[in-house]
């Protein structure tokens, strides 16, 4: 009779070993299966859906300016006014076109540019965000748009022309300074870029991508070889 007792009594303590390690077992999986959701559900929430995007956002914790943080937040989405945004974060650049807007942030932590994060606007309203560096790239939102990328071209093309235009000013103030130091224009391409140009690698003007001619009443003709309606006449210095 004891020994049946003792028995049951052995059954009973191994039924409540199993039952708390079953109970063990239950606790672990819900926890794994709660965690497992919680991750799945964040990378949802900060859109990351490969581990190029996870590289992204360690690259973006390192090296990109603040305002990714407010982007990966959702605290900034497509279709919302820039203006609050813009009034917190002043971008470091602004190119501005027609119903457009490209905006750039550069400053990473300690004001390093290591990164760049690029927002588009369209009637002042957000259009696309994302960052990116050499080693990986992160778009936040995007939507698509026929028409920013032609005028985009045509904003950089006119943005380069007039950039041109005021290296030609600068050039011919350049060239009227040798005028007075030698008494003489240039005579030849290297000695255009060599005295006119100083601080530059090129000793041919056509790598500048400068014309000059010498004109009949004594002045210079100087000319862009790219925009070639774009030409500056230099008169010959007061006294010259």
């Amino acid at each position: 009779m004891d020994n049946r007792r003792r028995g049951e009594q052995g059954a009973e303590a191994r039924m409540k070993i199993l039952l708390m390690h079953s109970k063990r077992r239950k606790i672990v999986l819900l926890s794994i299966c709660v965690a497992s959701l919680a991750f799945v559900a964040s990378c949802g929430f900060l859109r990351i859906k490969s581990s190029d995007d996870l590289n992204a956002y360690f690259g973006m914790a390192i090296e990109c300016h603040p305002i990714w943080k407010q982007f990966a937040l959702r605290r900034f989405q497509a279709g919302d006014s820039a203006a609050e945004m813009f009034r917190k974060f002043p971008p470091d650049r602004r190119q501005e076109f027609g119903r457009y807007g490209v905006y750039s942030y550069f400053r990473g932590p300690g004001g390093f540019q290591f990164t760049g994060l690029t927002v588009t606007t369209r009637d002042g309203k957000l259009l696309t965000a994302g960052a990116g560096s050499c080693t990986w790239q992160f778009s936040f939102f995007h939507i698509a748009d026929t028409n920013i990328d032609a005028e985009y071209a045509a904003y950089m093309k006119e943005f380069h022309k007039k950039s041109e235009r005021q290296r030609l000013a600068r050039l011919g103030a350049e060239l009227q300074k040798f005028y007075l130091q030698q008494s003489r224009w240039p005579t030849n391409e290297q000695e255009f870029s060599f005295f006119v140009t100083p601080g530059t690698t090129s000793y041919i003007t056509n790598e500048l991508g400068i014309s000059f001619v010498q004109q009949t009443n004594g002045g210079m003709k100087i000319g862009l070889v790219e925009f070639q309606d774009e030409k500056e006449i230099i008169p010959l210095p007061a006294g010259k």
